[in-house]
């Protein structure tokens, strides 16, 4: 019967990913999800280290502290990204995972 290892330090990895977001024309909320994959992991998120806004076009003053959490399966962040009159706002992810 095969038995998977666990995972080793040495296992886990930092991984990145930047996006865009576009916040509706009257303003508000809209929700990104990033996977394991997506940041570079084969397996699942350990956890989050930082989101990050980067940019917004046009540019406004009017942007929410960025909303983030791990699913229970560690292989989804959900962040809840806010501002003002259907602003693009970059945004990056940082994680490690392995």
């Amino acid at each position: 019967m095969y038995t998977p290892r666990r995972a080793r330090l040495g296992d886990e990895s930092i991984g990145t990913f930047n996006g865009t977001a576009v916040v509706p024309i009257a303003g508000g909320t809209v929700l990104v999800t990033v996977t394991a994959a997506q940041l570079g992991f084969s397996n699942k998120i350990e956890g989050l280290i930082i989101v990050t806004i980067n940019s917004n076009v046009p540019t406004t003053q009017n942007i929410s502290t960025p909303v983030f959490g791990l699913s229970g399966t560690s292989l989804v962040v959900g962040v809840t990204l806010g501002g003002a009159t259907g602003t693009t706002l970059g945004y990056t992810i940082a994680a490690w995972g392995y």
